[in-house]
């Protein structure tokens, strides 16, 4: 990537994910950081569905559809998890 040069929408998303979550570790309250594992949770969900959009329209190959696939999912369910399991307390 040419230096600042805006990133992919994959990239972003999946950067934001990871940086939001990791950022709501840091707050004070559990509501500040079920808020940012929500969003988190947004990016990831959004990656999911870019993932398949670009295999639709002829973007991605069918091993790299498979192996994004299942890792935006894989993390989906990751952080659905957490944020019931944090929301049951």
């Amino acid at each position: 990537m040419a230096p600042f040069a805006r990133p992919s929408r994959k990239w972003s998303a999946n950067s934001w994910t990871a940086a939001i979550s990791n950022e709501g570790s840091a707050r004070f309250s559990e509501a500040e950081y079920l808020h940012f594992l929500d969003t988190a949770y947004g990016s990831a969900c959004e990656v999911e569905y870019q993932v398949g959009l670009a295999s639709r329209l002829g973007f991605l190959a069918e091993p790299s559809y498979r192996e994004l696939g299942a890792l935006s999912l894989e993390t989906c369910k990751v952080l659905n998890g957490l944020l019931r399991s944090l929301r049951k307390r």
